[in-house]
């Protein structure tokens, strides 16, 4: 299964709200100030304006593709911002940035392997900036299905020529990342719905061997899809200590709340989680009220 998720650039919006935080007081490099453009990297996804690049949006590199996938694509680009275009093309070089992979490490304590050739592939490691236009654009696969759920993995790509201007400092880098969590990866789900408070009674839907996968959030947080309404998600914690798994609970996701309370859906129990004892099922249970009836939802996820 190939996936390819093309990413419609709104550079024009882009590159005034980058602008606008390159200005603010914290900024390593103030626009105004530049006698030359600097690069700076972009990765704006789902026609947003966020630049998801540099430490402020490092959170926004996280990789969340299904493992099922064999492969994804997408596109990021390098922008000369600044004061003015080059009046000539500019052909531009990346490369990955090994000393990047401990940039974050104040923030959220975690280190970070530079991610295994295997997993993914640079399409085109130079391309050109027109002149009058500031922008290239570069893209990269990534093979989901061959990532180690559990490993932190990190590709930083940045600008290595030519040397003519700067890069930014705010911005010098997307951090395309993947979170290890010792639960992560592909499951199979079971969906069983009960029309009733009673657990007892018959289900009036009952759907099995869905692939899903849970997506780490941290190191002791995943994300799961319930069958229910629009499919929002659980977050599912845990203890980790020196490798033994504990203290596991559950919630629903910000989204799910406000999908269910968009939806007119009260709950009526909050979820409820049972893990086996090898860690490959897990069996989630919340009741709900719709509005008109009952719905008794069971979640029941189980590792290859």
């Amino acid at each position: 299964m190939r996936h390819i998720k093309v990413l419609l650039l709104l550079f024009a919006v882009a590159a005034a709200g980058l602008t606008g935080c390159l200005k603010k007081n914290d900024a390593n490099i103030d626009v105004s100030n530049l006698t030359a453009p600097v690069y700076t990297l972009e990765w704006i996804q789902n026609g947003g304006t966020t630049v998801n690049a540099g430490l402020q949006y490092f959170a926004n590199g996280a990789l969340t593709y299904p493992a099922s996938h064999t492969s994804d694509t997408t596109i990021f680009a390098v922008r000369l911002t600044g004061t003015q275009y080059p009046n000539s093309d500019v052909t531009v070089t990346i490369a990955p940035d090994t000393k990047a992979l401990l940039d974050n490490f104040s923030v959220d304590g975690i280190t970070y392997d530079a991610m295994p050739d295997s997993l993914f592939k640079i399409l085109n490691t130079t391309a050109v900036i027109p002149k009058g236009t500031g922008v290239a654009f570069f893209k990269v696969v990534f093979y989901p299905s061959k990532i180690n759920a559990t490993k932190n993995y990190m590709l930083a790509p940045t600008v290595t020529s030519p040397t003519d201007y700067k890069v930014s400092a705010n911005f010098g880098h997307v951090y395309f990342h993947t979170i290890g969590n010792p639960i992560a990866g592909s499951y199979f789900q079971e969906y069983i719905r009960i029309p009733s408070q009673d657990p007892n009674a018959n289900p009036d839907t009952h759907v099995t061997n869905r692939p899903i996968t849970f997506a780490p959030q941290n190191p002791t947080t995943v994300s799961a899809p319930t069958g229910y309404y629009t499919a929002p998600d659980y977050w599912i914690s845990f203890k980790n200590t020196n490798g033994v798994l504990s203290n596991f609970t559950v919630v629903f996701s910000a989204k799910a709340l406000s999908d269910f309370a968009g939806g007119g859906i009260t709950i009526i129990q909050q979820p409820t989680i049972v893990v086996s004892a090898d860690l490959k099922k897990f069996t989630l249970n919340y009741i709900v009220f719709n509005g008109s009836a009952y719905r008794n939802v069971t979640d029941i996820y189980t590792k290859p």
